[in-house]
This record gives C-alpha cells, structure tokens and sequence, in this order.
C-alpha cells in the first residue's frame, strides 16, 4: 500500500468548563488533562508527484575483502512534491456531541542522506540501503463542534530514517537506469492549540510514507575496474 501516509488519532477534548483569559488561561494550559478518551479520526491515502536529484560514489568490494562483485556506497538525494491528503469526517461525536472535522497533510519537499549495499551480477546491481531522511510537512486539521471552533497547524522540516531497496542496470558505459523502492518514517508530532471557547485541543498525526521511483544515473569515469563505477 505506497500511497498509505498513516494514522491521524486525536485526544479528545478536556470536559472541564473553559476559563476565561489572562493569567488563569495560562494556568489552565499547564493544568490540562491528559487521561482522555483516544479518537481515531481517520488516515491519509496518498498520491502526487516529485522529481529532483542525486549524487553519489560506489565502491567495489575488491578493496574491503568482500570481492569484486560487492559494492557499497554513499547516496544523497532531495526532491520537490505535490503529494498530499485530505479528508472529512462528520459521523464522529467530539465531547460528547457532534464534530465536524477536515484533516489535511502535504509533503512540498523531502530527502534523505543513505548508505547503499549490493551485489552486481554482470551489468545490473541488486542493492538494499538506509540512512538519514528529512522532509517539508504541511499538517492542518480544522474542528467545528457545538459551540466551539479551532485549527490546528504545523509546517515545519521534520526528520527521521528511510530503508528500502533497488536494482540499476549499466546500459552503457557511463549510464544507468533504477528502479528504487524507500519508506520514509518521520516519527510523530502532536499539535494543540486553543479553541474558540478556551479549552485546548490536541491531536497526534503518523508521519511516514512509502515511494517507488525511477531515474538515469550518470556515472563519472574511475581508474580502477569495479562493477557500477
């Protein structure tokens, strides 16, 4: 399932009466309660687009005693998006009454930093790798309940770790094509804020996805002989 983002889960709202502004509302922000009922609001379902680039450097294994056929190396690569996700619900009861709720989640650019590890068989190279990866995310939930509004926000790099795997074929001497499979798990945040009645809202949102992408490499010349210089 590629295009599955995650679980979006909601705490739900404190029931004590709201408080009105000034020094007894910052009282009440460091006093909320946390024992709250857990709601699922729902999960994003992915789809969009990105392209971009990467640079690299491959080492056979000649040199690190795993034979010629083995290779490591080290990856960078960064991409713009237009992948994003959004949803309604209307069927959910929010302190105990009914709520209204749009979710939605975009990813305007992302990248990782990896280490790669593979065995060449000829002029294709089957590899596994992970590492570092980051990304732009836009994260935005709206909540209309009985007497109250909020929004919630956050548009911020998050960062965490990606693994997958990939094979790139030599078509030529110094071209290669790939095919590339990453999950991307950027951990989780929680956003809160304050509603419209001054009672705080807090929501905890999933951050990890999956691509699949394909792309030509172009490969500098090297002095010494190794598989997918």
């Amino acid at each position: 399932d590629l295009d599955r983002v995650g679980v979006l889960r909601l705490a739900d709202r404190d029931q004590r009466p709201p408080v009105p502004a000034g020094p007894e509302l910052h009282l009440r922000l460091v006093e909320v309660v946390e024992v709250a009922r857990i709601l699922q609001v729902g999960q994003f379902f992915r789809d969009g687009g990105f392209g971009g680039g990467q640079i690299g450097y491959n080492w056979s294994g000649a040199g690190f005693g795993f034979g010629n056929q083995v290779v490591l190396g080290v990856v960078t690569d960064i991409q713009g998006s237009d992948i994003g996700s959004s949803f309604d619900r209307n069927d959910l009861n929010y302190g105990f009454a009914p709520a209204l709720f749009h979710a939605s989640q975009n990813i305007d650019f992302f990248g990782t930093v990896r280490g790669r590890l593979g065995y060449a068989f000829g002029n294709a190279l089957v590899y596994g790798t992970g590492g570092f990866a980051y990304a732009n995310v836009d994260s935005k939930l709206g909540i209309t309940g009985t007497g109250f509004t909020n929004a919630l926000s956050s548009n911020q790099i998050e960062t965490g770790w990606v693994a997958g795997g990939g094979v790139e074929y030599l078509f030529s001497p110094s071209w290669s094509a790939m095919v590339e499979y990453q999950y991307i798990d950027l951990g989780d945040q929680t956003l809160s804020a304050v509603a419209s009645d001054g009672v705080i809202d807090r929501m905890h949102f999933d951050n990890n996805f999956s691509t699949v992408r394909a792309g030509i490499n172009y490969h500098f010349p090297v002095s010494y002989p190794a598989p997918l210089k």
